[in-house]
């Protein structure tokens, strides 16, 4: 998806704008995607079993992160991504902000 696009799906999305412009630009950014295996919701969070694949190769399979629900809207929540971005060694400041990062009770 576009940078704008994956704004409007990720927590706090406009905190990562220039992030996720860069990571749109990348090599890698055509060749990856992700597939869900398994969803639990509890209330406005929901515990997400994903795989990365680069290429329809799993690069990362069976990967644990979160989504979170603003204004009834399923997101990918911050700390998912950031948790992804550090494992790339680019993890943006607003990383390190727990009111960015912070998943709902």
């Amino acid at each position: 998806t576009s940078a704008a696009e994956s704004e409007t799906v990720l927590q706090h999305g406009a905190s990562f704008r220039p992030t996720l412009q860069k990571e749109a630009t990348g090599s890698h950014a055509q060749k990856s995607s992700a597939t869900v295996s398994t969803v639990t919701v509890s209330g406005d969070l929901a515990r997400v079993t994903f795989t990365i694949l680069q290429g329809g190769v799993p690069l990362l399979p069976n990967t644990h992160g979160f989504a979170v629900r603003e204004s009834g809207m399923w997101k990918v929540a911050a700390q998912t991504f950031c948790d992804l971005l550090a494992l790339e060694g680019t993890a943006p400041p607003a990383c390190k902000d727990p009111a960015i990062t912070a998943l709902p009770n």
